[in-house]
């Protein structure tokens, strides 16, 4: 069993994706239901949008990704909130690999974007970008 770990509208969009006999079975929930459980069940948990949280809450899931893997077989937890990679570190290093051919900027950074048309966004939130493209 899966079992993945995210916000309320990442749940959503995997609650509602159509199920394929294909796929392994599959459950999900919230963070705040994952911060409030007082039982896990035996299954492989993936945590999801993890750098939409804030820094206790990171935390928090870092603790919970350890005590999964501490509870032996049938418990697993396939990505440590501690160590993932936020919006921007993860844009600039699939850029960097050549895995994606555009790039991310911080507004504070000197360099200059090399194409366009380009957007700004919140470094944190997964929320629409601030601005429509800019030529």
């Amino acid at each position: 069993m899966l079992t993945f770990i995210g916000s309320r509208r990442q749940t959503y969009v995997l609650r509602t994706m159509q199920r394929d006999e294909r796929m392994p079975k599959w459950t999900c929930h919230t963070y705040d239901w994952l911060f409030r459980t007082w039982r896990l069940l035996p299954a492989t948990y993936i945590f999801t949008g993890v750098d939409g949280l804030d820094p206790g809450e990171r935390r928090l899931a870092a603790q919970f990704y350890r005590h999964i893997n501490a509870q032996g077989e049938g418990f697993r937890a396939m990505n440590d909130p501690a160590v993932g990679m936020g919006r921007y570190r993860l844009l600039r290093t699939l850029y960097e690999r050549g895995i994606n051919t555009f790039n991310a900027y911080l507004a504070t950074e000197r360099e200059r974007p090399t194409r366009y048309p380009v957007f700004l966004r919140r470094n944190s939130a997964s929320i629409k970008p601030l601005s429509d493209l800019l030529h």
